[in-house]
């Protein structure tokens, strides 16, 4: 059945199209008999005939069903998705037979976390913005760099110094402004997760950093939420599907967190332009066929890319019967307090975290720094000022990136120094 019109009538495919009057390139017009007034609803009021066409052919082609099935005679497609444009902006993946109508509708009520905003990331919350994901929440601690803007696609120029997950926000809802999109300029540990997972269906990792990956790794075992791997460096890539109950988890394929300077960093190894749109894009995709019903058909072990020598390889992980997750539910990421300094990507770079992480007020610390005559520029989001050869960046909640420390001593002596714990 199909649901048009805000009187709340309900019809048949045979019966809408009996009322529908066509004009290949202008806005189709029912009537709605039954209720006496014009349903030119305004969810439908600017659909082009053909879409309308393409989807009557999806949900009544009796010769051609989708796989999965859906069932032609009673199915209720409701059309009312929030926006007169809805049925054109997603006609095109609908036309895709595993994916269908049921699939849009299955999006449309999904409520995703990306955690992290940058390459991967950046990548991911566009992909699903534009494919219909209902709820978005992005998490990122980090602001945009003139050195990001060569991979993490969602940033220009204007968005140096912006906070990650501020900007992409602003730019998705441009994209697409029927998906809800919350987005939080925050540290993901310990001490935040569990009110960041609050009403999610699922996980994706844009991270850079093994801790954190460790950490949604807890989470999804601990509270049954599924959540897709997905790291990049140089010209290599990988993604594992991580289900809780159903597949391995990433401490069956990584039982311990690996020691500093095991695995190269975004400064140390580089990294190509295209490698986090290839890896953030099939981690979208994946997600999209978790939560659109097509679990069968995601990977199954994990995904190996070598981009610059044209190799995929899917390697076979087997659940580790001694693993610490999820065979013993040792959760000791999830249990860690907030760190008080983390290295990040750059290896003269650290996160600073303040004992008691609040809401601080930006502009006094910004005019105590100007009386001692330090050149501070500030945002309602952050200040950043460059003292002693090192760049501090503060930000409303407490937390402070310091650039050019040689070591989490000397960042957090800087931190000290300009803005006291």
């Amino acid at each position: 059945m199909l649901k048009y019109s805000k009187c709340g009538s309900y019809f048949t495919a045979e019966e809408y199209f009996k009322y529908v009057k066509s004009r290949s390139d202008s806005a189709v017009e029912v009537l709605c008999e039954r209720c006496k007034r014009d349903a030119v609803a305004e969810e439908i009021a600017n659909v082009h005939f053909r879409d309308i066409v393409l989807l009557y052919n999806l949900l009544y082609n009796k010769g051609d069903r989708y796989k999965g099935g859906i069932d032609i005679d009673t199915n209720e497609i409701n059309l009312d998705w929030n926006s007169k444009d809805a049925v054109s902006r997603y006609i095109r993946q609908m036309t895709f037979k595993p994916f269908g109508v049921d699939g849009q509708e299955r999006l449309l009520k999904s409520r995703v976390l990306v955690v992290g905003c940058g390459g991967l990331g950046s990548t991911i919350a566009e992909i699903l913005v534009r494919s219909g994901v209902g709820y978005i929440r992005l998490v990122d601690r980090d602001y945009v760099e003139m050195h990001n803007i060569h991979r993490q696609i969602l940033y220009d120029e204007s968005d140096i110094y912006k906070p990650k997950a501020i900007a992409a926000s602003e730019k998705l809802k441009k994209i697409n402004s029927e998906v809800e999109i919350d987005a939080y300029d925050t540290d993901f540990n310990g001490a935040t997760a569990l009110r960041l997972i609050d009403g999610i269906d699922l996980m994706v990792d844009g991270t850079d950093n093994f801790q954190v990956r460790f950490l949604m790794n807890d989470l999804a075992v601990r509270f049954g939420i599924p959540w897709i791997y997905g790291a990049t460096i140089g010209g290599y890539g990988s993604i594992m599907d991580i289900i809780p109950g159903e597949t391995p988890c990433l401490r069956c394929y990584i039982r311990d967190m690996p020691a500093p300077g095991t695995f190269d960093t975004c400064e140390t190894g580089g990294i190509l332009s295209p490698l986090p749109n290839i890896i953030g894009s099939i981690e979208a995709l994946e997600a999209i066929k978790y939560l659109s019903g097509n679990q069968e058909t995601m990977i199954k072990g994990l995904l190996f890319i070598d981009a610059w020598f044209n190799s995929y390889n899917i390697v076979n992980i087997k659940r580790n019967d001694e693993c610490p997750c999820c065979i013993q539910e040792d959760f000791q990421f999830l249990n860690l307090n907030n760190p008080d300094t983390v290295s990040l990507c750059s290896s003269d770079s650290f996160e600073v975290f303040p004992y008691v992480m609040d809401s601080i007020n930006l502009k006094s610390i910004y005019d105590r720094l100007k009386e001692v005559g330090i050149d501070v520029s500030i945002s309602p989001y952050l200040l950043s000022f460059e003292t002693e050869g090192k760049r501090l960046t503060l930000f409303r909640d407490g937390r402070a990136i310091i650039k050019g420390a040689k070591n989490k001593g000397e960042a957090k002596e800087i931190y000290a120094r300009y803005i006291g714990f």
